[in-house]
């Protein structure tokens, strides 16, 4: 059986794209393994050998394209690419096009031949836009991206990688690890290692998520480099031993090996050459065992510079001798001028000046024959070093001149390179926060979709239930936007007590709450949320303000009405008790309802049980009734206003929640959740609050309370012209002088009722007289003001 029968049984049962893609590791493992057995294949063959079935001619051609890959005939690749195309053009296997095209820029990026990788890359994307294949274009990006970043476009390699990125959160792909692993690199060649740290943690963070950690050894590796570079080679140390084990459990021979060699530079970088020359050792070891040229020669080459170090220099010529047959062998030139140089070095530390002439002599051939300026200031230095101790003053002036001129070019080169770098990083940065606001906006809206999308839902639902009522729903509608996603604020110990009270009332479903407190307290904000803690949760919450509703229509609001059950009922309506069953009816200003009304919703918490009007079946009905007021409901019983059973049904549990003025602490919390809700809602960038403003307001008594509140830091919102909430954009009230200062009822209420008792002598009856109350009346507000007998 020949080569190619041979990878043919082995894709008996793989089908389609993935066909495609195992014919091309196999073509990879052959390259590789058996470079004699292709190429001989390859010569082999004629075309009067070639298959004549399309799919199989393609793969036969794939065969022969690859070795010409590994002969390095870009010629001979481009025609049997488009051979392969062409067949796959007439088959209409536009899959496998796109794969092909995909594959074939993949095996150039490995091989570093970018600029070839990137055309076959940028025409993959095309195919796979028009495709729809979001989860192959988003590697596809990835893999342009790295491109453009060896190219050092670095700008185009942001943009490239910022749409793989955005396309791999959307799909939740492995993709994400590479796309956030290039992000970073892009920022590590610009010098920024703050950013590329920041994005390498966060690609390791990612496959962490995805338990996906074929990459963690490559990125903690890159951070470890990052470490080095910044000479905190305990970080670098820790980093690249976490990199050596992920490598152990995956086996990766080439990046270990690799591994292994930093660490030993980082020992050779604080001096401490011998930990160096063991992890150098190791490294060697690994190297030999799996045939890895470069790295061994790289190991050979830092060997060098540790033993020349210790002035070991027969040692050091052995393995600089040692380093540069390797880089022959492996063809990587770029390493030839260090060696000579180096050895320059260590021959003129010997006193042998023929042989370092010699050496340097080398050297400079390689620059002037690839014009490489790599190291020539280091060349100059060692060439006026080896005439000063020739004493040949006249060519030491001539290669100091020389190393003036070259440091003159270096530092030139160096600046333009850093202006360079500057510019790339400045655009780079623009494409991020571009990209960033994108993103946010996106988000944002995303968001306010689902947000809209959630109220449509509950809005219908609650429609639904109303069946085209003819009352007006406006305010309830606004009630309900406004209250999505609530939150109570509150950092005193009132608020504090006012949660936990939520929480335990909140398990008792049944139990009649009572919530008082001035007018904008937040009486319905503590409401809902004993809802959203109960078990009626996903049922109605129905808020109805008692003062909106005139006594003609409390009937047919509350208890619903049949079908011509009077005149202009033409349809069945359903009432407010039936709306909220199973959930919560929340009943605002409980104090303004009429006294003939009370006994009618008395009857209905006592039975359960409504008749709507026109109708003659009972309807029971189950709901948690929650009521608010601002009122003294105790001092309406005493004048006849409320009926006293009614309030002990109502009042099971009660809140009463403080006033602003009472609770000042909570002020700076709630002026930092309402900044931050009401300049999102006016698309305004608030990012800090003027210290005076917080003291301004903690000064100031509210009478209208958190509601007050918030109106004020709308307006100044709207004002605000700059990132800055300045106190010069409040209207806060002053009191014109300490005359006309207002003082709290509350405590002209204490002083008055405690003026009565000592005028009575705590002789109660006298005193209520004195005060026209009640006895019981006095009773409760020295309860209330926790008012005792003098001894």
């Amino acid at each position: 059986m020949n080569l190619f029968d041979t990878i043919q049984s082995k894709l008996t049962h793989v089908e389609g794209r993935d066909r495609l893609n195992k014919l091309f590791e196999e073509c990879k493992h052959l390259i590789h393994n058996h470079e004699e057995e292709l190429e001989r294949f390859a010569s082999e063959h004629r075309c009067e050998d070639v298959p004549t079935d399309p799919i199989t001619l393609a793969e036969y051609n794939i065969l022969l394209m690859m070795n010409a890959f590994n002969t390095e005939d870009d010629d001979a690749v481009e025609m049997y690419f488009e051979r392969v195309r062409k067949i796959y053009e007439d088959l209409h296997e536009h899959d496998l096009i796109c794969s092909l095209f995909v594959k074939t820029g993949q095996a150039y990026l490995e091989v570093r031949e970018y600029e070839t990788a990137l055309k076959y890359h940028l025409i993959a994307k095309e195919l796979l836009k028009k495709s729809g294949d979001d989860a192959r274009l988003s590697h596809v990006l990835a893999d342009i991206g790295l491109n453009y970043l060896n190219l050092g476009a670095y700008v185009k390699a942001m943009e490239y990688t910022r749409s793989s990125i955005e396309i791999s959160e959307r799909l939740g792909n492995l993709n994400l690890v590479f796309a956030y692993n290039n992000y970073a690199s892009i920022y590590y060649s610009l010098k920024r290692s703050d950013k590329a740290l920041k994005y390498y943690l966060f690609a390791l963070k990612k496959g962490d998520e995805m338990s996906f950690h074929k990459m963690d050894a490559h990125i903690l590796n890159n951070i470890a480099n990052i470490y080095s570079d910044k000479n905190n080679f305990e970080k670098a140390h820790e980093y690249y031993i976490r990199s050596l084990a992920c490598e152990a459990t995956q086996e990766e021979k080439y990046s270990r090996a690799s591994t292994i060699n930093n660490i030993g530079i980082i020992y050779s970088r604080q001096k401490q050459f011998d930990e160096a020359i063991q992890w150098f050792e190791k490294s060697i070891a690994i190297s030999e065992k799996y045939g890895l040229r470069e790295t061994l020669a790289k190991n050979h080459l830092d060997m060098s510079h540790v033993f020349a170090k210790k002035n070991d220099h027969q040692r050091a010529l052995t393995y600089l001798d040692k380093a540069e047959k390797l880089f022959v062998e492996c063809s990587v030139p770029r390493y030839l001028l260090s060696i000579f140089v180096n050895r320059a070095e260590i021959m003129l530390a010997m006193n042998q000046c023929a042989e370092a002439e010699k050496a340097l002599k080398s050297a400079m051939e390689i620059v002037q024959r690839s014009e490489n300026e790599y190291e020539i200031s280091r060349l100059y230095e060692t060439f006026t070093a080896l005439y000063l101790r020739k004493g040949d003053s006249e060519r030491v002036i001539d290669y100091q001149k020389k190393l003036i001129e070259a440091q003159k070019e270096e530092y030139k080169a160096d600046y333009n390179q850093k202006l360079a770098e500057m510019q790339a990083s400045f655009e780079v940065e623009q494409k991020e926060k571009e990209a960033e606001i994108y993103r946010i906006k996106a988000v944002e809206l995303q968001n306010k979709n689902d947000e809209i999308s959630a109220q449509k839902v509950q809005l219908e639902k609650t429609l639904h239930q109303l069946r085209k009522s003819e009352i007006s729903y406006e305010f309830l509608n606004n009630e309900i936007k406004e209250r999505l996603g609530f939150t109570i604020i509150g950092e005193s110990q009132q608020m504090k007590q006012i949660l936990n009270l939520v929480q335990r009332v909140a398990q008792s479903s049944a139990t009649s709450v009572l919530i008082t407190g001035e007018t904008g307290t937040g009486k319905e904000l503590v409401a809902r949320a004993i809802h959203e803690c109960s078990s009626r949760k996903n049922e109605n919450f129905c808020a109805v303000n008692i003062s909106s509703i005139p006594e003609t229509l409390f009937e047919s609001e509350f208890f619903g009405y049949k079908k011509n059950a009077f005149t202009g009922a033409k349809e069945d309506k359903t009432g407010w008790f039936e709306i909220a069953n199973d959930g919560t009816l929340f009943l605002d200003e409980i104090g303004t309802w009429l006294p003939q009304l009370q006994s009618k919703f008395l009857r209905v918490l006592e039975s359960k049980k409504i008749i709507p009007v026109g109708s003659e079946r009972e309807i029971e009905v189950d709901f948690r009734l929650i009521s608010a007021t601002n009122d003294n409901l105790q001092e309406m019983i005493d004048e006849n206003r409320f009926r006293a059973d009614l309030y002990y049904r109502l009042s099971s549990f009660v809140i009463n929640i403080p006033p602003l003025r009472e609770r000042v602490e909570d002020i700076p919390a709630l002026l930092e959740y309402f900044v931050k809700h009401l300049s999102s809602r006016q698309n305004k960038r608030i990012t800090r609050i003027e210290k005076q403003v917080e003291s301004a307001l903690m000064s100031y008594p509210f009478p209208g309370n958190v509601r007050e509140l918030k109106n004020m830091i709308e307006r100044a919102v709207i004002l605000s012209s700059t990132s800055v909430l300045k106190l010069s954009s409040f209207t806060i009230p002053k009191s014109s002088g300490r005359d006309d200062s207002v003082i709290p009822l509350a405590t002209i209420e204490r002083e008055m009722v405690l003026r009565a008792l000592k005028q009575s002598g705590f002789h109660q009856r006298n005193a209520a007289k004195l005060l026209g109350i009640t006895p019981k009346s006095l009773e409760r507000r020295m309860i209330k003001h926790e008012i005792k007998r003098e001894k």
